[in-house]
Formats: structure tokens, C-alpha cells, sequence
């Protein structure tokens, strides 16, 4: 997920990621997980803010030195 410049810091990534936790629960997920590159800074701090946390890699994904796989409850 990538937000424009102008669109930084106004919510709308917040309310996104929000809603699909909440579309995740009410089809009886319990775990929501993701996947960002290392090098990806702001959305580290940003997924961490959100209570994400580092984990292994899930599905098909294979350990990868550039991806970063991270969930939340």
C-alpha cells in the first residue's frame, strides 16, 4: 500500500488498514498478516504503530532478506 505525499498524514492509511482488520473479523479471521520490504521505513514504523509484529513467513511465501513479514490479532 503506498499513499501519495499530499495524502500523508491524514488518516486514510490508518482507516484503511482498519477496515480490513475489521472486514478480516467479521468473516472470522483471527490473524491478519503482511508483507513490506526492508527498506521500507515509514511503513515499519507505520504497520508497528498498528500493533503489527515481525513473524516468519506465511502461505506460499519463502524467507526472503528483503521482505519483512509481520501480523496482528
Amino acid at each position: 500500500m503506498y499513499v501519495r505525499p499530499a495524502s500523508c498524514g491524514k488518516g486514510a492509511a490508518e482507516a484503511l488498514v482498519r477496515h480490513l482488520e475489521s472486514v478480516a473479523a467479521q468473516q472470522g479471521y483471527g490473524m491478519v498478516y503482511l508483507e513490506t520490504g526492508v527498506r521500507q521505513l515509514a511503513a515499519l514504523a507505520f504497520y508497528g504503530r498498528l500493533g503489527f509484529r515481525r513473524r516468519g513467513p506465511f502461505g506460499g511465501y519463502r524467507d526472503e532478506p528483503l521482505s519483512v513479514f509481520m501480523e496482528t490479532d
